[in-house]
């Protein structure tokens, strides 16, 4: 049963989401350019999976993943931002450290259009053992979005390039799309509560399900963003687990 509750929220979410983003689009001019001069948080992004939007140039944003994996991202233009971090207690979740770039390519008040990537470097090798003291790893993406503050779908594709000379290996069908379901982005300290979704779907089409949702909240208070997800797994044969532990992230921005 509580399968089948994931099941209908996902559906309901990715029918009302397209209907919200085109009620959105009615919106003044004016009304769009001024809500694009101001920072809102979680607007870049669903959970991990990119949005098209970046933030204004100048915002600074710290967050982490499951209170331990903080980073901490800066936004150098209008269309450029980066993004770092590293978990608290390497040992436990591997030396890592990540760097996100992300270039925006398109920015409208209905359509915006991004590509980056993330480079992933493993600092855990004992160079003195024989090992190998930076092993990195790539991967490319590139993401379009429509709608705006009331709710947005994203599709997109990431790929990593660690095949012969850089060729793409496999291909990764990047989806999203966000509700808003409670208050709005005005306002001095704004209180607003978004149904969030993404997944990560197979290239091929005859799996095109196979692969990982999450299904999950955002509550925005202020500068403050707090997003609760679920993950959903979907196997080759249509059978679907639903996940125990929750995933939880927070930022604030600046």
């Amino acid at each position: 049963m509580r399968k089948a509750h994931h099941v209908a929220a996902l559906a309901a979410l990715l029918t009302a989401a397209p209907l919200a983003a085109q009620q959105t689009g009615s919106q003044t001019t004016a009304e769009s350019e001024q809500a694009d001069a101001l920072p809102v948080p979680g607007s870049h992004r669903y959970f991990f999976i990119p949005t098209g939007r970046t933030m204004p140039a100048g915002t600074v944003e710290a967050g982490a993943y499951q209170l331990v994996a903080p980073y901490i991202g800066y936004a150098l233009h209008d269309r450029l931002m980066v993004a770092a971090g590293t978990p608290v207690i390497p040992d436990a979740l591997g030396r890592y450290w990540y760097v996100a770039p992300k270039v925006g390519l398109l920015k409208g008040p209905r359509w915006n259009a991004a590509v980056g990537g993330l480079i992933l470097a493993d600092l855990g090798a004992d160079p003195f053992a024989g090992g190998d003291p930076l092993h990195a790893q790539s991967t490319a993406w590139g993401v379009v979005t429509w709608g705006g503050s009331a709710g947005g779908v994203t599709l997109g594709a990431a790929t990593n390039a660690g095949g012969p000379f850089g060729v793409p290996r496999d291909w990764l069908i990047l989806s999203g799309a966000e509700l808003r379901v409670r208050g709005e982005d005005r306002g001095v300290e704004p209180d607003v509560v978004r149904l969030i979704y993404e997944g990560y779907l197979s290239a091929h089409p005859e799996r095109m399900l196979h692969g990982l949702h999450l299904l999950g909240i955002r509550w925005r208070a202020g500068r403050i963003a707090f997003e609760v997800a679920m993950p959903i797994y979907v196997e080759p044969n249509r059978r679907i687990e639903a996940g125990s532990i929750p995933l939880i992230h927070a930022s604030v921005i600046w």
